[in-house]
Order: structure tokens, then sequence, then C-alpha cells
């Protein structure tokens, strides 16, 4: 691998963890009871039941779909709500259709799919996955911008997901203050990178220091405004 070296970089993550919530409720409790439980009422409580009762009005259904079920219909589907979220917001597609057939064919035990459906038609869906303990959520999309839908389909169906199931954690990936606002708080994670050339060590190993000096700013500040109660 020649002189190349490894370069360790902190990011922050919106998750929802630690015990704070899943693991203080038994059986198969709603996402709204953990916001009425849980979460400051003053702001969290009312955002939740705002966009699910949203969702209901507009006779919105949600559909889990996992292991044999993820046929090549599913992917296809949820491969072009990703492409489409791509589209609009011109990022970089950096997978292709062959790899969610990948994920049904070898990961079918780990991977979900949410489908939202309005009537007949399947209108948005997301792209989780899943460990002993954790749901990761990662990608989504949707056919049109429809009320409330992006954070049924990312967030509450999920957190709602793992109580059902038990899971003591809900992983809701990088970036986004409005996830905060919705009981998903930042905690650090690690990524490690090969650089190959000598000549960027020295310049991407001060950006990742002044990067975690930033990261570690960032999340003090955004401590002070927990969605959760102080005595929790």
């Amino acid at each position: 691998m020649g002189t190349g070296r490894f370069g360790r970089e902190v990011v922050g993550q919106f998750s929802v963890n630690d015990n704070i919530v899943l693991e203080n409720f038994d059986g198969a409790q709603s996402f709204l009871l953990i916001d009425v439980k849980t979460l400051d009422a003053a702001g969290t409580t009312h955002i939740a039941a705002r966009h699910t009762d949203r969702t209901r009005l507009q006779e919105i259904t949600y559909r889990w779909i996992s292991g044999d079920e993820l046929t090549p219909e599913v992917m296809q589907t949820m491969y072009g709500f990703y492409a489409r979220t791509i589209q609009m917001y011109g990022a970089q597609a950096y997978l292709n259709r062959g790899f969610f057939d990948y994920l049904a064919e070898h990961f079918s035990d780990n991977t979900m799919v949410l489908l939202a459906s309005f009537g007949d038609q399947t209108i948005a869906g997301g792209l989780y996955f899943k460990s002993d303990n954790t749901l990761y959520g990662r990608y989504w999309g949707a056919l049109h911008n429809f009320h409330s839908v992006h954070f049924e389909t990312c967030y509450y169906q999920a957190i709602e997901w793992c109580i059902e199931h038990g899971y003591s954690r809900f992983e809701a990936g990088a970036q986004g203050e409005h996830k905060h606002a919705r009981g998903l708080s930042p905690s650090r994670t690690y990524s490690a990178h090969w650089l190959q050339e000598p000549q960027f060590h020295a310049a991407i190993g001060q950006f990742i220091e002044q990067e975690q000096a930033h990261i570690e700013s960032y999340q003090k500040d955004i401590s002070r405004h927990s969605p959760y109660r102080n005595e929790l």
C-alpha cells in the first residue's frame, strides 16, 4: 500500500439511543406515547403529533418489507425513490441499481424497506438496515411533496418500529438540525480514510483537527437544547 496512511475523522450522527427513549417502554407502544412521556412538551410532542396526524388524514399507509419480500420490484421502487432524491438535490449518485439487488440477494435479513402508499399508489420509501439492537435509516425518496411524509417515513415510523421490536437504538444518519427537534440527538462516530499520496497528509490532518474542534463545539451547543426533559 506504499507510503500511505489512515486519517481518522470524527463526525456527528443523529440518533435516539443510550436507553433514553426506547428501553423505557414495554410492548408495542406508539411514538406519540414516547412524545408525551419523554420529550419536551414545548416542542417535540406537538411536532410529532402534528406530522403523524397529517399523514393519517391524507390516508397514507405504511408497510415494512424485509427478507424474502425484498423482490426485484420492491428494490426497483426503492432505487427509483433514491434516484429521484439525488436528482432533486443535485447530489452524487454513488449507489447504482445493482447495489439494491445485491442487498436483497445477500443481506435481506438485515435490509428493510419502508413503503408509503396512497390508495393503490406507492408514493414514498425509505431504506433501512438493522443489527441485533439498532435500526439505521439511510436513504429515502418520494414521488411528490406530500405534507409530513418525509418525517413519518424517515423518523416516526422507524422509532415506532424500534419500540415494537424491542430495539434500543435508532440511528438516522448525519446532518439535519431538524432531526434534533424530533427526538434525535447527535452522537459521535468515526471514519477512517486511506491517503495514498504523502503530499496530502499534512493538509488533511490539519483539516481533521480543525473539524474535530468544530464538532465538539457544535455538540456542546446543541446539547443545551435537548428535546428530552431534564429529569430523564
